[in-house]
């Protein structure tokens, strides 16, 4: 598809790691999303913990149904 292009593009021009979603998510689940992922990130924390503690924020957060949260993966 084409996040799998654009990944691949990117890891063609030497990018190691990318977060990536795998389909759109509505603008104020995306803004939560990544304000908790880089606070987890800064914190310390890898990627795919920092992923695993962004799903539990917006799960706690009201975004309970998978499709807020589910798209969001580590492309390594």
């Amino acid at each position: 598809g084409v996040v799998y292009g654009v990944a691949n593009a990117m890891k063609s021009a030497g990018v190691k790691r990318i977060v990536a979603t795998l389909w759109d998510i509505p603008d104020e689940a995306s803004a939560v999303a990544m304000q908790s992922f880089y606070q987890h990130l800064n914190s310390g924390n890898d990627i795919t913990r920092s992923l695993w503690l962004t799903r539990q924020d917006m799960i706690n957060q009201g975004f309970t149904n998978t499709y807020y949260w589910a798209a969001f993966v580590n492309l390594e």
